[in-house]
């Protein structure tokens, strides 16, 4: 049975803040050197860089509070995640040590992006925090007039970098990374729940007012909005200036980055909420109404479809010729990408609504019953090709 989007989340309830768009900043610590996956699936488009094998072990698992839908990122050895527990966490990458935790007032739905030694992450409690990515010391907050459940980005904005984010206020921000000082915003007049889109001049993204949204990034114009008829409870994906977005009634648009024309489109029975991963070979994209479904990403012809074990709202990725997809049934799942024949299947006990990560040819699944699986082939193995 479908549920309306705009009643997610209805029973989280924040604590006195700040008046909005208050800051508090700490002293600036030193810039250290990233890896690639330091956001909300690494990128823009769900495909990974790397190998993982055909029959993967669990290399180990860690207690992550309770009802986790964010995703993790991982950068330079050590993993961040936020939980239903109001708690950002980080971890080491090797073996799950807990490193650090940092409380929030509510809880935690968004991913963390780490921009230099900062790690950005939204809170339900309306709340933007900065947080030391070695310590977990807060270095500025921003209060918004809403629950921020969207992932950070980063763009440059008039030559200086900045940080790209959106609330629930109807609000995207572009912030400045230094203190969380404002730079710009760009109001929808409806709630922002997925992670915006970056393109060569704008910023893409989607939310409860039914509508794509391109907005310069220099200035926080808008360019256009293209109506797609529902809610987007999602985050699109981005290839080849392409924008690939999916909605609440189980309509799927490719529009073109530039002018928000639509290329084509499908419908399914039910909504898509989680991202596709996209590469020119081709598109994948799960649904709610349990299809697994790889597309020609210029024409959205079907190329082949399975059944999956379940609903999808945990975003894929797409590693080297394999799909790896999670259920809400708690199956993470390995396709071959050429057929979409199961190779692998593993049962985690637990729903999986938050995207995989990977890095370091390992892949991260959070279960939403709070736990963080890290897979991987076996330690000491020098396996290559299958």
């Amino acid at each position: 049975m479908k549920i309306l989007f705009l009643l997610l989340s209805a029973f989280f309830i924040g604590c006195g803040k700040p008046e909005a768009g208050s800051v508090e900043k700490r002293e600036k610590t030193p810039s250290l050197i990233l890896s690639s996956w330091n956001g909300y699936r690494g990128g823009t488009s769900g495909k990974a860089t790397g190998y993982f094998p055909k029959k993967p072990v669990l290399r180990w698992a860690a207690k992550v509070g309770s009802n986790l839908n964010s995703s993790p990122t991982i950068i330079e050895g050590k993993v961040y995640i936020g939980s239903g527990d109001n708690k950002v966490r980080a971890f080491d990458a090797k073996d799950g040590a807990k490193l650090w935790s940092f409380e929030c007032d509510d809880v935690i739905e968004a991913s963390p992006f780490v921009h230099e030694d900062l790690v950005i992450i939204g809170s339900a409690d309306g709340i933007i925090y900065a947080l030391n990515r070695q310590t977990g010391a807060k270095e500025w907050s921003l209060t918004t007039d809403g629950k921020v459940m969207s992932s950070a980005i980063v763009a440059s904005v008039a030559g200086s970098e900045a940080i790209l984010i959106g609330s629930y206020d109807g609000k995207l921000y572009a912030l400045n990374p230094s203190d969380g000082k404002i730079i710009w915003e760009y109001d929808t007049g409806d709630y922002v729940n997925g992670t915006a889109l970056l393109g060569k001049e704008h910023v893409f993204f989607g939310g409860c007012d039914e509508k794509v949204h391109g907005v310069k990034i220099e200035n926080g114009e808008g360019v256009y909005q293209v109506p797609v008829g529902s809610p987007i409870p999602g985050t699109g994906s981005i290839f080849n200036d392409t924008i690939y977005m999916g909605s609440h009634d189980g309509r799927f648009l490719a529009l073109e980055a530039k002018s928000g024309k639509i290329i084509w489109d499908l419908t399914a029975e039910d909504g898509f909420y989680a991202s596709a991963a996209v590469e020119e070979s081709g598109l994948f994209l799960p649904g709610r109404d349990r299809q697994g479904r790889l597309l020609n990403p210029k024409t959205g012809e079907e190329i082949w479809s399975t059944h999956l074990r379940g609903t999808v709202d945990s975003s894929p990725l797409i590693i080297g010729d394999k799909i790896l997809v999670g259920t809400k049934k708690g199956f993470l799942i390995s396709l071959r990408k050429k057929t979409g024949k199961e190779i692998w299947r593993y049962d985690c006990g637990s729903p999986i609504v938050g995207a995989l990560s990977y890095a370091d040819e390992v892949l991260y699944v959070p279960l939403q019953k709070g736990r963080l699986l890290a897979f991987g082939r076996p330690l000491g193995s020098s396996e290559i090709l299958d």
